[in-house]
């Protein structure tokens, strides 16, 4: 419980209290599953990326150029089962976007969302680097009892 943030010990609170389910604990347990997926996904394939980028002072046209050399395998979206989303902008070689399609499992053309909205929210897409200020919270600190 710990691990789903500032909301979801809310929603468990309040459905402890009042005995209706307004948020579905098992949703939010799957939702956080994929949200760590999808975050060591996205580092895997952007570190994938910058060595290949390393050592041939360019990017890939597509993720599929990283299998084998520095990929074992496409990284799947946990999201939607698909790829997850590389766009090489045009004509360029130095830039690109990685993403995943977040919670709504659908590719919004990489539109930039706060890490709540992407995947709690359903809102946008989900980076990498996607931040909250909810997630500053630490989440993983054991509770400390008084004595």
């Amino acid at each position: 419980i710990k691990t789903m943030g500032e909301r979801g010990r809310l929603a468990i609170a309040v459905e402890d209290i009042s005995g209706e389910s307004n948020y579905s604990v098992e949703q939010a347990t799957i939702n956080a599953m994929h949200r760590h997926i999808a975050k060591r996904r996205l580092l895997i394939t952007e570190l994938a990326l910058q060595s290949f980028h390393a050592q041939y002072a360019r990017y890939p046209p597509t993720l599929d150029d990283l299998v084998g050399e520095f990929l074992s395998s496409l990284p799947i979206d946990p999201y939607c089962q698909r790829p997850l989303v590389y766009k090489l902008h045009s004509g360029q070689s130095m830039e690109y976007i990685l993403y995943s399609v977040g919670v709504n499992g659908v590719d919004d053309g990489g539109q930039v969302a706060s890490y709540n909205q992407a995947t709690l929210e359903g809102v946008g897409d989900f980076f990498l680097d996607a931040t909250d200020e909810e997630e500053s919270e630490p989440t993983d600190a054991p509770n400390a009892e008084a004595p």
